[in-house]
């Protein structure tokens, strides 16, 4: 599982006021039915933020928001009950560069599960 952000740099929300502009996502690099085994991703941003919760479904499991400084997004995965995982929660630490930044954790699936999704 791969939970990362892009960046996309600064933007002005008042007079003034700069924000980098970001966007969360998560990702199955190895398969192509990523979308089909996430139920939802809820995403807990820092508690400055409002609201600082935000559940995503597919197929849109992007979340975009600004911030003026970077801080760790909790990121729960709900995964698909055919799949029989626990939610798994990477913490991600916002990388406000160019390309952003990825955090990456491994998660065990039985290959006689992964069946439903070839």
């Amino acid at each position: 599982v791969v939970v990362g952000n892009h960046h996309k740099g600064l933007s002005e929300h008042a007079v003034g006021d700069l924000c980098h502009e970001w966007t969360m996502y998560v990702m199955l690099p190895e398969f192509q039915a990523s979308k089909e085994m996430i139920e939802y991703v809820v995403y807990n941003v820092h508690p400055a933020c409002s609201p600082d919760r935000y559940i995503k479904r597919p197929p849109k499991l992007e979340l975009t928001k600004s911030s003026k400084e970077t801080f760790s997004v909790n990121c729960t995965i709900h995964w698909n009950t055919l799949l029989g995982l626990q939610p798994t929660v990477v913490v991600h630490d916002l990388v406000f560069a160019d390309i952003g930044g990825r955090t990456s954790t491994r998660v065990g699936v039985s290959a006689r599960r992964l069946q439903f999704f070839a």
